[in-house]
């Protein structure tokens, strides 16, 4: 796993000059976590676990995670096989979930007024809908 993962990071580095500074930072991060993990899992590993608490559905959910987060993106990187799949967002969609952001921000129950006649929460929704 270790050798394969340096043959990916290796022929990621040859393409540098194809990869995007984001691609480039995350390639930079994922060999400082690397660096900075290895020394720990060598020393740890002839550590005996005595009852292990991690059944079948956690091992799926972690080799999930960790395929989704570290595998896909260095096999990007290094072959650039999933340029297909990468678009700009058009500008109507990232307008779009601005403002649901702000919405949803404006209309959580710790922003949302208390009326004086009922005491019941107001929604300040509406005004935000109109505008």
């Amino acid at each position: 796993m270790l050798l394969v993962t340096l043959v990916l990071v290796v022929a990621a580095l040859t393409r540098w000059r194809l990869i995007d500074w984001p691609g480039l930072f995350w390639l930079a991060s994922f060999a400082a976590m690397t660096a900075i993990r290895l020394p720990y899992h060598a020393r740890n590993r002839g550590n005996a676990v005595m009852a292990g608490q991690r059944g079948t559905a956690e091992r799926i959910v972690m080799v999930g995670m960790f395929a989704t987060m570290m595998v896909l993106p260095l096999v990007h990187l290094a072959t650039g096989v999933f340029a297909g799949a990468d678009y700009t967002l058009p500008e109507w969609m990232s307008a779009a979930g601005r403002s649901r952001s702000l919405r949803r921000l404006c209309c959580s129950t710790a922003a949302t007024p208390i009326s004086a006649a009922t005491g019941a929460p107001r929604s300040s929704c509406n005004v935000i809908l109109r505008s």
